[in-house]
């Protein structure tokens, strides 16, 4: 590879060696000439001893007898003058060939040469994490005019190449430097972080996604984020690693106004459907360019499993006006026991009116709804006996919602119950009956964690002569909901209620 004379070398200082005591000529034709004699017979002499040097100069003597005369001229002009001895090319055949010594002698000699570029923009840096020569890449670290940044005519950092060629050592010691942009864009649009994914390698993902400046939400060419690619790509684990990012955007769109929910779901994905809507930023209601959501675009493609899975996200999270919009679809994928479920749990018909909530639930639940809402003791004392559709009593009910007023008055029309007073059969209250969960009142107070009315229950269940065991039995049922929904002071109390509880609660195996 030819010498380059270096663009900042001083020409009186050539002249003078092979036209010593004659001043420069003005023009350029001279210049030329020896320009071309000065690449000719310094090829490669940046790396030679003075004497070595001499040797060169002296057996070429033969063909150029001026030359030799001129030999301590030479010498001294490259102790005076060392970098005129450097190329940026043999710097960088020095990098190819990971020769870390010799790098480290040039840029002693030309400290300029750390961020040469060949002829495809490439800086020394890049070429030694293209060859994944670390000892280089380590020494060319260390220099602080070192630009880490700069890149080749691809676009690439010397970080994204390190992406690209896999060498992990290599990326390890790039993003340990404190100027490193890790969220530069290469020609083709995509980022270092993109590259990993597209080449599958989730080692270099996690050092990626580690670094605090890392941006997980910038689009390539096409507007797609680094999320939507590993849709685009089939990257379910990598898509994982994106979506446990702090900084993540689900809800970002693309140039077509897609989230990556919506492409998943154009593609049927149930998978990464199921995925996306499990994060707490999701928003499903965001419209595309044509106003259309992802239940709509589910609808439109024919995605059933992806539909029905949205479906149901409004009905897990209580999304009223949503479920009363899809009332129909969504009471076609959900079960009674479901709908039970939440009656008891969740304010969530309560929020609705009654000509949208009697299609879940049935107008008796609808009216016991009313009744605990608006507080009307009179009409549930003359119906406290009747059941929904669920088999629920207006006693479950009172218990699960924490109606300790209610609960006190129903228990005291018991009380009269007992008595020799005729009660209606209306008005008969029933303390075990069970509602198609198989759950009692006192089942529903401990689930909820109603510590005053579930103890109301249970003194109403107080043992007579020989009754000790139901007695216990109940307060260990209680006992388990409590404990299973995290009520652990509600449990602490019911067990210390009878030693027994606590003996049959060890009698119980695990499922």
């Amino acid at each position: 590879m030819p010498f380059r004379i270096p663009a900042d070398c001083d020409p009186h200082v050539i002249w003078s060696i092979f036209s010593p005591g004659k001043s420069l000529p003005a023009g350029t034709g001279r210049w030329s000439k020896l320009h071309r004699k000065v690449t000719l017979y310094f090829t490669f002499s940046w790396q030679l001893e003075p004497q070595q040097l001499s040797d060169i100069l002296a057996a070429n003597s033969s063909s150029n007898e001026d030359l030799r005369s001129k030999k301590a001229e030479v010498l001294k002009a490259q102790k005076a003058n060392p970098r005129w001895f450097v190329s940026s090319d043999h710097f960088l055949e020095a990098v190819k060939n990971g020769d870390a010594n010799a790098l480290r002698s040039m840029l002693r000699l030309n400290p300029r040469l750390i961020n040469t570029q060949d002829a495809y923009g490439s800086t020394a840096l890049i070429r030694a994490v293209f060859t994944g020569h670390v000892a280089c890449l380590q020494m060319l670290l260390a220099s602080p005019e070192v630009d880490v940044n700069k890149t080749n005519a691809d676009g690439n950092t010397a970080l994204i190449q390190a992406v690209i060629n896999g060498h992990v050592a290599c990326l390890q010691m790039l993003l340990a430097s404190p100027e490193v942009d890790v969220n530069i864009i290469d020609a083709d649009g995509y980022t270092a972080l993109m590259w990993a994914l597209i080449k599958g390698r989730e080692d270099q993902m996690k050092m990626l996604l580690a670094h605090p400046n890392i941006d997980v939400n910038i689009t390539d060419a096409d507007g797609d984020t680094a999320l939507m690619l590993t849709l685009i790509k089939g990257r379910d684990d990598q898509m994982k690693m994106l979506l446990a990012h702090p900084k993540i955007d689900v809800n970002k769109t693309n140039a077509d106004g897609y989230t990556a929910l919506m492409l998943a779901t154009i593609n049927g994905n149930e998978a990464v459907v199921r995925m996306l809507l499990t994060h707490s930023d999701i928003d499903v209601n965001i419209t595309d360019a044509d106003g259309r959501t992802a239940l709509m675009i589910a609808d439109h493609h024919g995605a059933v499993a992806c539909k029905r899975m949205i479906l149901e996200y409004y009905w897990e999270r209580d999304m009223v006006r949503d479920i009363i919009a899809h009332s129909a679809n969504i009471r076609d994928i959900i079960t009674r026991q479901q709908i039970c479920e939440k009656l008891l749990s969740t304010d969530l018909f309560s929020k609705m009116e009654a000509a949208e909530a009697t299609p879940f639930i049935g107008p008796m639940a609808q009216q016991f709804v009313t009744w605990l809402d608006e507080s009307k003791h009179d009409e549930m004392g003359d119906n406290c006996s009747e059941h929904d559709l669920f088999g629920n009593t207006l006693l479950i009910y009172a218990a699960a919602k924490n109606q300790i007023d209610v609960v006190k008055m129903l228990l005291n029309m018991q009380l009269e119950e007992e008595s020799e007073i005729e009660i209606p059969q209306k008005k008969r209250i029933d303390l075990h009956h069970t509602n198609m969960l198989k759950e009692s009142a006192i089942h529903v107070a401990a689930k909820g964690g109603h510590t005053e009315i579930c103890f109301l229950l249970l003194r109403e269940k107080e043992p007579q002569v020989g009754d000790r065991y139901y007695y216990c039995k109940t307060a260990c049922e209680a006992a388990i909901l409590a404990s299973a929904n995290g009520h652990a002071d509600l449990f602490t109390k019911l067990i210390a209620v009878d030693p027994l509880i606590g003996s049959k609660l060890l009698q119980i195996k695990p499922e």
